[in-house]
């Protein structure tokens, strides 16, 4: 039989063995994300996400941009279309009034750069670029990993035609790793259109009060 000291020892060793594995699987849980994960960077102005989100649980396997943009929507209260993926291959998917997109990322690397361009596919018809837009960045890594980024009112620019960032993953997969990026989801939103700063509202005033005092010369020599 055993005695006291061994029991003792058998029980606690028991505890051990049942506390370890769930020790595992707590920190095994995914960590919150941070609206430092991405950035954006446009013509030197550097843009942050107002707002992050982890587990958008958008469903396993490969990408499926309508789950992820309806899982997106839900979780931000947005009305965002789907523009681009890149799984390893770039792909578009809708325009912003006639600007399309696509999006290139560091596929299957934990954290590295992302490059997004746009093209005005419809010559001068509206809309016309510069244009302020609402973009949703979803990332995904393993089979149901994921985490979404809210960027709001970035100015795209009427030449440079792209901005490039940087990405981090953060969540962990159910092993307890990182995973790599699976794909990366560009989602978006018009905002408006640029207002002219006074100074260029009032420089142009000026050019008009100077054409209409010339045309007045004009009219008075003749």
């Amino acid at each position: 039989m055993l005695e006291l000291g061994q029991v003792r020892t058998v029980i606690l060793a028991a505890a051990v063995a049942v506390a370890i594995p769930a020790w595992l699987a707590k920190t095994a849980e995914a960590a919150p994300c941070s609206t430092g994960d991405v950035t954006l960077t446009i013509d030197g102005t550097l843009y942050t996400p107002s707002a992050c989100a982890n587990g958008l649980n958008a469903g396993p396997g490969p990408s499926n941009p309508a789950a992820e943009t309806a899982a997106f929507n839900a979780e931000f209260g947005t009305s965002f279309v789907y523009l681009a993926k890149d799984d390893g291959a770039l792909t578009s998917g809708s325009t912003l009034g006639g600007i399309a997109f696509t999006v290139d990322a560091a596929i299957n690397a934990t954290s590295g750069a992302w490059t997004v361009t746009w093209t005005d596919t419809n010559g001068p018809a509206p809309l016309n670029l510069p244009i302020i837009v609402d973009f949703g960045v979803y990332l995904k890594g393993g089979n149901a990993d994921d985490a979404g980024y809210l960027f709001q009112n970035v100015l795209l620019t009427d030449g440079p035609y792209s901005g490039t960032g940087t990405f981090t993953i953060t969540f962990l997969n159910n092993g307890g790793q990182t995973p790599g990026l699976s794909h990366m989801t560009l989602l978006g939103a018009v905002v408006g259109v640029p207002v002219p700063e006074p100074a260029s509202l009032a420089l142009l005033g000026a050019g008009l009060l100077g054409l209409g005092l010339a045309r007045r010369r004009r009219t008075g020599q003749t």
